[in-house]
């Protein structure tokens, strides 16, 4: 892919530093095109093209792409009306905004949905049960048309000027057109989702039911080794707590005898060897120590950075109105946006 560097729009113009993107397909110093940013998309202008990789080598990985269609092709009218809302120039019969087909799309690659598209070659849905799963909602037309008024808003909210009480109805006019969108947009990922969620479910219901049972068995057969195993260890102990015993008695029959002499059996009992490893013809186990745990036994000797803020009813309280020794409360406003 071509390397190209562009200048973001800034009060209208194209200034400030030069940023670098991958280009799909081929650009000329001076193209406007929407570009990819961490927000959605921003209006750039090409700076320069046919950049060596080795101006981007050092942040490779970060360089984002440019998809192809992305050049916008706009009437002088457009540029000179950012204070004009999406809303109000549909309704106008506007009809300079780019077609579908020239609006980059927003979706990244993806090597798995990739990978997973091709392997159903021409299939979009694959049906399981009653359920339809969409797979592929690059090829909805409803989500393209969302996308395309994204980009329109994108491109008017880094245009717009706001100067004067009148420039806020436009504004607002765009804030709550987003509300709408989000909700749509929201409304068709449950379209997409909700199926995909169903059949995850039957899904994870069969292997975790497996996985359970063999958890299961698992448990068992720990337990029972463990129980072996803890038999033998009482039986060592056992056997070195006798072996201390006659040694202690012995001791006390020579001083008691006053000669030093000893009539005891002082021969030591036997004891199992413990049981380290389990050797066999497709593998070993053996114990491990397990990581310590704990419990409190009491908090006021607990340092003060292991004790935790109790974060949900400290927001409960100063939502209500409420005050706490210690806590600063903080009190700022925001814009609600209201549909109809």
């Amino acid at each position: 892919m071509q390397i190209v560097k562009v200048k973001y729009r800034k009060d209208g113009e194209f200034t400030g530093r030069e940023y670098s993107y991958y280009s799909e397909e081929t650009l000329k110093v001076g193209d406007i095109v929407s570009v990819p940013v961490k927000t959605g998309f921003n209006t750039a202008q090409v700076s320069a093209v046919d950049v060596p990789e080795s101006e981007i080598l050092p942040f490779k990985d970060a360089v984002k792409t440019i998809p192809a269609g992305s050049i916008i092709k706009q009437e002088p009218e457009l540029l000179e009306n950012p204070n004009i809302s999406i809303e109000q120039q549909l309704t106008d019969g506007f009809r300079h905004l780019p077609k579908i087909k020239d609006i980059p799309p927003v979706f990244h690659d993806d090597p798995i949905f990739e990978k997973s598209t091709q392997s159903i070659e021409k299939e979009s849905a694959h049906e399981s049960g009653t359920a339809i799963i969409n797979i592929n909602p690059r090829d909805d037309t409803a989500i393209v048309n969302l996308q395309t008024e994204i980009i329109k808003l994108s491109n008017y909210a880094f245009e717009r000027k706001i100067k004067s009480d009148a420039d806020l109805t436009p504004a607002g006019d765009d804030l709550i057109l987003i509300s709408k969108l989000k909700k749509a947009l929201k409304d068709k990922q449950l379209e997409y989702v909700n199926p995909i969620k169903a059949h995850l479910d039957k899904v994870q219901y069969v292997f975790k039911d497996l996985l359970t049972c063999l958890d299961d068995i698992e448990k068992t057969n720990k337990a029972k080794i463990s129980a072996y195993t803890d038999a033998q260890k009482a039986k060592v102990a056992e056997a070195e707590e006798i072996n201390r015993q006659k040694e202690e008695l012995a001791h006390k029959e020579a001083v008691f005898n006053g000669t030093g002499e000893i009539t005891i059996d002082t021969t030591p009992v036997e004891a199992p060897a413990p049981v380290k490893k389990i050797s066999t013809l497709s593998g070993s186990i053996s114990e491990v120590k397990a990581p310590n745990t704990w419990e409190l036994e009491d908090f006021d000797k607990v340092p003060n950075q292991y004790k935790i803020l109790d974060t949900v009813r400290i927001n409960q309280l100063v939502r209500a109105g409420g005050s706490i020794p210690g806590i600063k409360i903080i009190t700022h406003t925001t814009i609600r946006t209201t549909t109809r």
